[in-house]
């Protein structure tokens, strides 16, 4: 899963390939909008990590 999840979000050049966000990040940024504003900045970012990693490991459950 790890590899998976750091690939790139965005790929569009093969020497860019290690650039930009990886799909966790990507869906981990998606996710921060999805969190409680009222937690800490530290307790956000851990949620959101986790939706991310749940995320990718539904998707490839499959």
């Amino acid at each position: 899963m790890i590899n998976e999840a750091s690939n790139s979000a965005y790929p569009t050049d093969p020497a860019m390939l290690s650039k930009g966000l990886t799909k966790r990040e990507y869906m981990a940024a998606i996710a921060l909008a999805a969190t409680n504003s009222q937690s800490t900045v530290q307790e956000r970012a851990e949620e959101a990590t986790a939706l991310a990693d749940a995320l990718l490991k539904a998707l490839h459950s499959r």
